[in-house]
């Protein structure tokens, strides 16, 4: 279930930071992309994070189609749990949170159990909820 869309929401980049955040190992591991860990960490909402920035590296199809985009990594847990995607002009930031991960079949991969995106501006300070999506029940088929 969700809450529904605001009026003005980028709903392609909402679907790409969403299916980006649940399939972060994937990206992570994409040969199209240059992804830099920062050696620092920072405090966003009384959490320690890693950035990781996502770059497209040159000369490869496809590669200019990326967005500007990151994660980052708990450093309490070293789950990545956070996406953030800059959409359409400089102030139109995206993030998008994971919480409650859950087990997805028996292989180990965890999912989350509840997602909200927020449109942000530049600095990363929220300005409001666009979608919230809870996950009651998931299967592998």
């Amino acid at each position: 279930e969700y809450d529904g869309l605001q009026v003005g929401a980028d709903n392609g980049c909402i679907a790409e930071a969403i299916l980006s955040l649940i399939t972060v190992p994937a990206r992570l591991l994409d040969e199209a992309v240059d992804s830099q860990w920062s050696a620092e960490t920072v405090k966003l909402e009384g959490q320690w994070y890693r950035p990781i920035k996502r770059t497209a590296k040159a000369g490869v199809d496809g590669a200019e189609n990326l967005r500007d985009s990151g994660f980052y990594q708990k450093r309490s847990t070293g789950r990545v749990d956070m996406a953030l995607m800059r959409c359409g002009g400089p102030d139109a930031v995206l993030i998008v949170r994971g919480y409650d991960y859950m087990l997805l079949g028996q292989d180990g991969v965890m999912i989350p159990s509840k997602i909200e995106a927020y449109k942000a501006d530049q600095t990363g300070a929220v300005r409001h909820r666009v979608i919230q999506i809870d996950v009651e029940q998931a299967e592998v088929r």
